[in-house]
């Protein structure tokens, strides 16, 4: 079953909420600068996760 991304807009083959759970802490915080009004339990698919994993931690300040 797809289900669109709620950061990338892009429909998805995967468990958008398991990737956000396996996600670093210092990954969410940035995601959430980038998204203020994305919640977490929504998730995000794989490659998102991969862009701000790209940014490091550096990124988060």
């Amino acid at each position: 079953m797809r289900k669109e991304c709620p950061i990338c807009k892009k429909s998805v083959e995967e468990d958008v909420s398991k990737i956000c759970q396996d996600a670093e802490d210092w990954i969410i915080k940035a995601i959430r600068r980038s998204h203020p009004d994305w919640v977490e339990k929504n998730g995000t698919c794989s490659k998102c996760v991969d862009y701000y994993k790209k940014q490091g931690p550096s990124g988060c300040k």
